[in-house]
């Protein structure tokens, strides 16, 4: 009996451990980088936070970058088999495979966030096997995406730390899609005069006045990594308590 006991105590475990992992919206927040099979292929990024997304291209030719979608696009899960699709931005899943995006403001959808028409759609997993066949922990974070749009080969994004600095700088050249980006980049406020480190914790000469907005990059502990966008594009690192 002790035995049948301690076999079925390690299957619950093991199946608690390690079972289908379903994409979520927690779990794909964040900066992601576009993997492409091919050479020439421009950089493109995606920045996903809550149930929004926006996509940055890089135009490697004239060294200029744009935004997809007006202003940014909203993305869900959904479960197509009743044939009923959302109404509201409200009903959209957190979790799922199939994801629903919906890019343009006026067109498909509005400022009350009533959904008007999906723009596309895929099927999204955390492994090119398809998250059915592989076996993850609870806990898993995943450093790739595979949306797949056309049931051939997917879309594969890697997950970066941030958007590179030579994009950031060719966005803030078009001023239109650089507010939309603006408006969509979570910033704090400094609380002080507030000295810029480099990344070995040396101070520089550089410092922000009371009530600079900077972009949080990373956190590690009392530091925050940030980014400062002023005449010149500033990157450094503060101290946590500088900030509201």
């Amino acid at each position: 009996m002790k035995a049948v006991m301690s076999i079925l105590i390690i299957l619950v475990t093991f199946n608690k451990c390690h079972s289908q992992t379903i994409p979520s919206q927690v779990k794909i927040e964040g900066v992601w980088r576009f993997v492409s099979s091919k050479r020439g292929y421009d950089p493109n990024f995606i920045c996903t936070k809550e149930n929004k997304i926006i996509e940055i291209t890089y135009w490697s030719d004239t060294q200029k970058a744009s935004l997809y979608g007006s202003p940014y696009s909203y993305y869900g899960f959904w479960d197509d088999a009743s044939g009923i699709y959302p109404k509201k931005v409200t009903e959209l899943k957190s979790v799922g495979n199939r994801v629903l995006f919906y890019d343009d403001l006026g067109k498909s959808y509005d400022s009350l966030g009533n959904l008007i028409k999906y723009t596309r759609s895929c099927y999204l997993t955390y492994s090119p096997e398809g998250d059915d066949e592989v076996e993850m922990s609870s806990n898993y974070i995943p450093n790739k995406l595979y949306l797949n749009f056309t049931g051939k080969d997917p879309d594969v994004y890697e997950r970066i730390r941030e958007i590179p600095l030579f994009v950031i700088e060719a966005l803030r050249r078009n001023e239109k899609d650089w507010l939309k980006f603006k408006s969509f980049v979570k910033f704090n406020k400094t609380s002080n005069k507030t000295f810029i480190y480099s990344s070995s914790k040396v101070p520089t000469k550089m410092y922000l006045i009371k009530g600079d907005e900077v972009e949080v990059l990373e956190e590690q502990g009392e530091w925050l990594k940030i980014r400062y966008y002023g005449k010149k594009t500033i990157e450094g690192w503060i101290k946590r308590s500088d900030v509201d």
